[in-house]
This record gives C-alpha cells, structure tokens and sequence, in this order.
C-alpha cells in the first residue's frame, strides 16, 4: 500500500511517542490515518481509564528491525502501558502549548538488569520563558552532571511532571515524598497530571499543602495539578 505523505507523518509521530489517544489523531488528521491500521503497521488498544489508544504493531517493529531503527522508537504494548504512555503524551502538548518545553524522561529501570525500560517514571519541563526570566539563573538547558559528579537531583526552573491513568492520593503523597526536597530548587510545583481529579488525590494535595503551611517555611504551592483535555 502506498502511503500519503501525510500517513506517513502519522505513523512516524505514533512510533515516536509509543502510544497516542485515537481522539488525538482523530483531532490531527481525521478519519484517514486509520488506513494505517488496516495495512497492519498500527492496532488500536481499548484500555481501561483512557479510552481507544493506538500503538505499533508486532508486523511493523519487525519492518523497524530488518531496517535497523528499532532502538529509535520505544516498545509500549499492554494496555495500561498505553494508556499511561497517551495520558503523558497528551501532557506534554498540553503543557508545551502553555509555553513549558520538554526536557528530558525519567524512565523506569528494571531490577533484573539495572536496565531502563520504555516505562516514563517522570517528564522534566523547563518553564516558560516569562516565568523562567522572574526566576533569573534558569539554564537554557537541563543541566547535565560530569560522570565523576553523580547526577543533578534538580534544577531551577526545570519542575517535573508525574502522570499515570488512574492515579491515587498515595500515589500522589509518594511522589511527593521523593521530590519535596527539589520543589524550592525548582521554584515550581510538582506537577501531577490527571484524567480527571478524584476526591482521594484532592485530599492528598489538601493534606499535603496544609501540613506545608503549618510548617511555616513559605507560602509557595507544592502540587500542581493537570487536567488532560
């Protein structure tokens, strides 16, 4: 089947991103791109908490390997992998269509091998411009750490955003627990990206923000939640 430049574009963006929402390419580039999935190189998932998500087939990340880019795209193939893999993507055009920029994924290491996987633990952004120059000292790019220096915990201006479908307050409060100390480095909240805010993580936030303000060390907020639209 000969593809459309257009097709072609689709394809590349879902094999990059891992797993985009269907409502999303539907958004972007109509009905057509589902020609893709008749020719075998997308399936749709249906999952649980994020609706229909499209992803790579086995048939396509074959044609990747006997072609040697296999390594340039991630592999995301159960449904709540690709549930949480659309949630973070559409955060992130979210987030970049408020003028944050992406900075880098923090990725899941697997116990067995000390290997990362394609899992996003986290996504670092660099805030906006606006904000990053009322901030002052914001480096134009995620700082990196000499080899003998270990890595760099956190930096001003790069917050970092926690995001999977189906998030709980204790789910919340852990993240929290790993990054409180970083929030007044980056001079931004943690960012907490949701399908929709629940009761429980409203509690949390509340829980945690309050216990902030009784410790009186300052009045800046420590969560940042995130709608997905």
């Amino acid at each position: 089947m000969k593809l459309t430049d257009r097709k072609l574009e689709c394809m590349e963006e879902v094999a990059l991103a891992g797993a985009l929402s269907t409502r999303r390419l539907d958004r972007e580039y109509g009905p057509g791109w589902r020609v893709l999935v008749d020719a075998g190189m997308l399936r749709v998932t249906h999952t649980q908490g994020y609706g229909a998500v499209a992803v790579v087939t086995k048939k396509q990340r074959e044609a990747y390997r006997y072609n040697g880019m296999l390594d340039t795209y991630p592999y995301i193939s159960g449904p709540t992998s690709a549930a949480n893999r659309a949630l973070q993507n559409d955060l992130r055009a979210h987030l970049e269509e408020q003028g944050y920029r992406w900075a880098e994924n923090t990725l899941k290491v697997s116990g067995l091998r000390d290997q990362s996987t394609n899992l996003i633990v986290s996504q670092t952004f660099r805030v906006p411009s606006k904000l990053a120059e009322r901030l002052g000292d914001v480096s134009p790019r995620l700082p990196q750490s000499e080899p003998w220096q270990g890595p760099i915990l956190a930096s001003r201006g790069y917050p970092r955003l926690y995001a999977t479908v189906g998030a709980t307050g204790a789910q919340v409060a852990r993240w929290y627990r790993y990054e409180h100390y970083h929030i007044d480095t980056w001079r931004h909240p943690m960012m907490v990206g949701l399908v929709r805010e629940t009761p429980d993580v409203r509690a949390a936030v509340r829980r945690i923000e309050a216990a902030w303000r009784r410790a009186e060390v300052n009045e800046r907020p420590r969560i940042m939640l995130i709608i997905s639209a």
